[in-house]
């Protein structure tokens, strides 16, 4: 006869909302900028460190295509994808606070799809989503309120309550 005891019922919740905190974290961890046809916009990806001449950044696209490297501050344009030439650029006044965030102009619908800004040697990753619509297509739109990052915190918030109510 198999007898439960009480470490086997917690022990699996654990695991559980451990894989649940690590899923939703790794979903929901990655920037998503809107933009339209023609437009510039910003991808965001900012380091908490201060960067120096010996750092590499790496900002690729779809299929890995080169959008821009940036080796100890400065754009390194020699190998960027076609696509991206004379459209992305980075503000190198940020650099050294660990901004490298970058600028796209004129957007393309074929640009939307997932970013990734890769700081070297550390391997630390960010990604960004980028989503384009058809400027045509763009009617009156309203913001969403500030209630939907609440709800983002709301949600970590009660995740880790739980996870801590089931450790006891």
């Amino acid at each position: 006869m198999l007898q439960r005891t009480m470490t086997d019922s917690f022990v699996r919740p654990q695991v559980l909302m451990l894989v649940l905190l690590f899923c939703w974290g790794s979903v929901h961890c990655h920037d998503t900028v809107k933009g339209a046809t023609g437009e510039d916009v910003t991808l965001p990806c900012n380091f908490n460190q201060s960067l120096s001449q010996t750092n590499k950044v790496f900002w690729r696209g779809a299929n890995d295509s080169i959008v821009l490297d940036i080796i100890g501050g400065k754009a390194k344009l020699e190998n960027q994808d076609k696509k991206y030439k004379d459209r992305v650029s980075f503000l190198q006044d940020g650099y050294n606070n660990g901004n490298v965030s970058i600028i796209m102009k004129n957007l393309q619908s074929d640009d939307a799809g997932t970013y990734t800004c890769t700081l070297l040697p550390e391997s630390d990753t960010k990604k960004v989503n980028l989503t384009v619509t058809d400027k045509r297509a763009i009617k009156t739109t309203t913001s969403p309120s500030d209630g939907a990052a609440g709800t983002k915190v709301l949600s970590v918030v009660l995740l880790s309550v739980l996870s801590l109510l089931l450790c006891f």
